[in-house]
């Protein structure tokens, strides 16, 4: 087809969518004229059928007003009451189209009735009464409206309604004018033809602006439409509809339902209705064809105007296409094709120039691309530039990654130097930021500095400047400039894939050699432990990884610590936060070779001036604090580690763990784990929580213990057991593991291991881990302590020297679990829930320790007091379920011993223990005993008064920097300032045992020599603060205690002595103040009094109660202790 057919068909096709656009806007009019057609005839027909509506309801109300007023039972024609008549004669005047007005009984009797003024003969006046069906409105009780029928001498229609009314023997009939109603629609002319007309249900003319037809009652149920709109279901809204009358000619109409049972009519002819749209689609249709034809002639005149210079184009389109690209086409108009044939002239002029210059540069860049010396590739790129720049100045600057610098060379006039103008200099980091650089002034005219890509990665820059004549730099010069930038990149990637090579050949040895050394970190077989077999494994998802686990073996402690560690990630750096772990625990097991053995503190005469620290190097506690500051200290936070550390003492069988958010260990019992709840289940985990190393500074670990039977195995796992995937991308799962674990927990700890392995390895079959594996398996046999101390290197189990104890506790974990620390030390036992039930069936003598409650009634009070009887020298502990305020007079009355420990202390299980300990051969002195292990105490001597609060600054610093709010600190001083006062004024005794400083007023300076001064010792575990002041002189009583704290507690005076100091009220301040006051005296040798505060209190209680006070008197000194 030819060219100027094209046009003249392209001239045609845009005048099509005129057309086309023409016609959708001309049937979118339309179709809105004829919808707001329809709308009209909808809002005439809703207007009159409300106002029809309106007519009957008013209508109606008058008359149930009416009648809720006419409340006179015995009115009628012979009554003797008001005359029904009057009352009828007011609804009338309220309504003048109500015509007739009967009341009546149910066998159409009237009893009264009221006519309008006019002429109503009695003949209507009959029909209006017959047309009521009285007795069936009244039983019914329901009201009836009659249809319309012609009245007033058939000059008008009328209707009939009855309501039933009082004692529902009687009803009122009501004749109605529908004049009114005829007036509404008499009026109504709408359109060129259209009408509004009223039917009744009977589907009868009841008003229509012919009142012929209307008086006729014109029957419409021959139409179809007229049914159906009858038929309808009434709605609130009108509803149109296309229709043909009964003439057969097309009808549009609207109908609409009223409450009285009405129908309104709208109608109009079809052709009437729709005259206007009709005619302005005509007319729209001759000016589209119109339309039509003008484009046409249009496209006609415009396709001869542009079709010669057009051809010309064409020609020289051809010539180009036949690499003919000296050939100008001959055109030179100031017009629109003119201008596209200059353009075409340059453009062949262009390409011709740019042709010459790729041919050249190409066989420049692939000499680039084989170069592999970056010094050697900066020459040959500067060379080849030199060609295609016209510049003064080029330059290249290559990133040479390996020496963490960047290689600079530039030529100027055929001198190299190594460095860049400052402007350069900058112009290259600005295009290697991703910005090229394009033409921009500098100060030698245009500049050009485009980067070195390889796909996403900067590999330099190449720089232009000082251009020759200060030209632009052409489209073909960029272009030639990206070749070169491309094989000068390319060669730089090849380079360093090269080094990549020689780096990653030496990386593999080294990785391969530290996989090695990595390898001797992990124990090469797990220790002989009795009572507890264990077994480990690990499995690196590459050469080197960040998960270990380890033991540390103290058989002289009869211990064992089993450690589990995960550390983010894994490869080299995971690696050697691991070796740092594995070189601390190794560090250990040298340190406790030295430092406090059997990890007791140090005995009252080490004691010297400065600080003094006591801790134990394998708490759970002490070790991940120590691996925590390590680990932030070593990797400035950007490593962390999770581990479990756990500590396992053979001869109680017990565990003691803290969590640095390690995954929580499994642990199996077929009998059941100990539950609050109904249900034991078999399987369960050592739950316990806390931060991970490295991620805060200076934070503690909360120790917890369990208690294992024979039989009992445990996982301790890393988190790669369960996340690590099958070959379908599904992860092992922590349920599966739950399930795999609980199956093969009744085997020993190999059997156990190989079980975890064997199906594990078929769930991941060849698949590669993405994550280091490791998991110790453990498992409780039934070696007791008798043959524990066969193992080779354990000492003998400490014995407490307790034979015979009894036991009363109604909490049958707690009894079972002081059972079995008691017969861990050799002692018999017996155990009972109540005092009752001891008084009934326990030894009662040759006891040495009796564990009982106190506070709970008379027959706890009168087995305490038969225990002490028979059994003199024997040692109580008294649990007691009531505040300690109202056990002190019955201690000092009943002369019993001062051992109170509260039923509803949080670590009542080691109290117990511990003072059961001090009342035997156990640790006696210092306050170790009562923190955790691994917390740090300091001591200080204080000798002088006045500098006491000085001297014991320490301890307020200690405060502050474990947080201690202010309030805390201000108690904090005022309870050592209490108990150093005491010691320093109350304790020092000459030769002869009198009082030395007693007696002088507390404000008087006194210095103590060295033998006479006392020590103030302190420290902390993180969850509680503990202070004692000892003295070398222990003059403190039990009945002295007891006879002051019943003298504060019961005797509202506040002093309670004439000691200058009111001696007795500190020490009560003290007791208000703790949450533990313990005092151990040795009797003309020593005092010491430790007060325990917690450091986490409940919110929901302001005021402290004391949990534990005990006194202790040690018979005879041990230096061991």
């Amino acid at each position: 087809m030819k060219l100027n057919t094209k046009l003249m068909i392209m001239s045609g096709l845009i005048g099509i969518p005129l057309v086309v656009i023409t016609v959708v806007f001309i049937l979118r009019t339309q179709e809105t004229l004829e919808r707001r057609i329809r709308d009209r005839h909808l809002d005439l027909a809703t207007h009159l059928a409300e106002r029809a509506g309106a007519f009957d309801t008013e209508n109606e109300r008058f008359i149930t007003t009416f009648l809720y007023n006419f409340t006179d039972e015995n009115a009628a024609v012979d009554g003797n009451g008001k005359d029904p008549g009057e009352q009828l004669l007011f609804l009338r005047q309220q309504a003048g189209h109500f015509r007739i007005m009967s009341v009546m009984d149910e066998r159409s009797r009237v009893l009264a009735h009221v006519t309008a003024p006019g002429d109503i003969g009695p003949d209507e006046v009959a029909a209006h009464v017959r047309a009521v069906p009285a007795k069936s409105v009244i039983r019914n009780n329901k009201a009836f409206r009659g249809l319309p029928y012609p009245a007033g001498g058939g000059k008008f229609l009328a209707r009939t309604i009855a309501f039933p009314f009082g004692d529902g023997k009687r009803l009122l009939a009501v004749e109605i004018s529908l004049e009114p109603v005829q007036d509404m629609f008499k009026d109504v002319s709408f359109g060129r033809s259209g009408t509004a007309f009223l039917m009744d249900a009977t589907l009868r003319v009841a008003a229509h602006p012919d009142q012929a037809r209307a008086l006729a009652r014109e029957d419409m149920g021959r139409i179809a439409f007229m049914r159906d709109a009858m038929a309808s279901k009434p709605s609130g809204l009108a509803k149109t509809a296309n229709f043909r009358d009964g003439s057969g000619q097309a009808m549009l109409g609207a109908y609409r339902h009223t409450p009285g049972g009405w129908l309104v009519v709208v109608q109009e002819p079809v052709r009437d209705a729709y005259f206007t749209s009709n005619s302005m689609k005509n007319l729209a249709a001759i000016a589209v064809l119109s339309s039509a034809l003008f484009a046409l002639l249009a496209g006609v005149f415009i396709a001869r105007s542009i079709l010669k210079p057009m051809n010309e184009l064409v020609q020289g389109t051809e010539r180009i296409s036949q690499g003919d690209l000296n050939y100008t086409v001959p055109i030179e108009s100031g017009n629109e094709v003119g201008r596209l044939a200059g353009a075409f002239n340059r453009m062949t002029r262009s390409l011709s120039e740019r042709d010459r210059a790729i041919a050249r540069i190409n066989l420049n860049a692939k000499e680039l691309t084989s170069i592999l010396d970056r010094q050697s590739l900066a020459s040959a790129a500067l060379d080849t530039l030199g060609e295609i720049a016209k510049a003064n100045t080029i330059g290249i600057l290559i990133a040479d990654r390996n020496e963490g610098r960047m290689r600079i060379t530039r030529r100027t006039q055929n001198a190299v130097h190594n460095d860049l103008p400052p402007h350069l200099d900058a112009a290259a980091h600005r295009a290697m930021a991703g910005r090229a650089l394009v033409n921009e002034t500098g100060p030698g005219g245009p500049l050009l500095a485009a980067p070195l890509m390889f796909e996403d990665e900067v590999k330099g820059a190449l720089l232009a400047d000082d251009r020759l004549g200060a030209a632009p730099f052409s489209q073909t010069e960029l272009d030639l400039f990206g070749i070169i930038a491309s094989s000068v990149a390319i060669s730089v990637q090849n380079i360093e894939l090269i080094e990549d090579t020689v780096e990653k050949t030496r990386m593999e040895h080294e990785l391969h050699t530290a996989e090695l050394v990595q390898k001797t970190l992990f124990p090469k077989e797990p220790p002989e432990i009795p009572g507890l077999e264990l077994e480990g494994f690990v499995e690196s998802a590459s050469e080197t990884g960040g998960d270990w686990y380890g033991f540390v073996h103290e058989p002289e402690n009869r211990r064992v610590a089993i450690v589990i560690a995960d550390v983010t990630g894994h490869g080299v750096p995971a690696a050697l936060v691991t070796a740092t772990t594995s070189s601390f625990f190794k560090t250990l097991e040298i340190f406790r070779s030295y430092a406090h053995k059997g990890a007791r503190p140090a005995a009252h005469r080490a004691i010297s001036d400065g600080y003094r620290t006591a801790f134990d190097p394998l708490s759970p506690d002490f070790m991940l604090r120590c691996l925590n500051r390590i680990i932030r200290d070593s990797t400035d936070g950007k490593l962390v580690m999770t581990l479990f550390a756990s500590v396992y003492y053979y001869d109680e069988r017990r565990l003691v763990y803290a969590n640095a958010g390690h995954n929580m260990p499994m642990v199996f019992r077929e009998s059941g784990l100990p539950t609050k709840k109904s249900k034991a289940k078999k399987l369960g985990y050592l739950i316990s929580k806390g931060v991970r190393l490295g991620d805060e500074p200076d934070v503690s670990y909360k120790e917890h213990e369990f208690l294992l039977e024979p039989g009992d195995a445990i996982l301790w796992y890393t988190d790669g057991l369960t996340e690590c995937e099958n070959p379908q991308g599904e992860e092992f799962g922590e349920a599966r593991l739950k399930a795999l674990f609980e199956e093969c927990a009744n085997a020993d700890a190999r059997h156990i291991k190989d079980a975890i392995l064997e199906r594990t390895g078929e769930f991941f079959q060849d698949r590669p881990h993405k994550d280091d594996i490791t998991f110790v398996t453990g498992k409780c046999t039934a070696v007791g302590a008798v043959a524990a101390r066969k193992c080779a290197g354990a000492k003998p189990m400490h014995d407490l020297g307790i034979r015979r104890a009894l036991l009363i506790s109604a909490d049958p974990r707690f009894s079972k679990q002081l059972s079995w620390f008691l017969t861990g030390h050799g002692a018999e036992v017996a155990c009972h829930e109540s005092a009752a039930r001891a008084l009934k069936h326990a030894p009662l003598d040759s006891l040495d320790l009796c564990i009982a409650p106190i506070g709970g009634g008379l027959e706890q009070i009168s087995l305490i007091t038969l225990l002490k009887e028979k059994n003199p020298d024997a040692s109580f502990i008294f649990i007691c379920q009531s505040p300690f305020d109202t056990m002190i007079p019955v201690l000092l009355e009943l002369e019993l011993p001062l051992c109170l420990l509260h039923a509803e202390s949080e670590n009542l299980l080691a109290a117990v223990q511990t003072a059961a300990s001090k009342f035997s051969s156990g640790p006696f002195w210092g306050i170790r005993e009562y923190l955790s292990r691994g917390a740090q105490t300091h001591s200080v001597k204080i000798r002088n008064t006045d500098s006491r609060l000085k001297d014991a600054s320490g301890l307020l610093d200690f405060g502050a920097r474990i947080g201690l709010s202010d309030h805390m600190l201000q108690t904090l001083a005022n309870i050592a300032d209490e108990l150093l006062m005491n010691a320093m004024f109350d304790a020092p005794t000459d030769g002869k045992g009198r009082y030395k400083y007693a007696d002088l007023p507390r404000t008087r300076q006194i210095r103590l020599n060295e033998m006479e001064a006392p020590v103030l010792e302190y420290g902390s575990d993180g969850r509680r603060l503990a202070i004692g002041v000892s003295d070398p002189f222990g003059g403190l009583s039990r009945r002295t205690i007891l006879t002051y704290l019943e003298k504060c507690l019961f005797n509202d005076n506040g002093q309670i002595d004439d000691k200058p100091g009111g001696a007795g009220l500190g020490l009560f301040q003290i007791y208000k103040a703790a949450d533990a006051l313990i005092f151990n005296v040795q009797p003309g040798a020593r005092t010491e009094v430790i007060c325990l505060l917690k450091l986490k209190l409940d919110v929901k209680y302001s005021k402290r109660n004391i949990e534990t006070l005990c006194f202790f008197e040690r018979k005879a000194y041990r230096d061991s202790q």
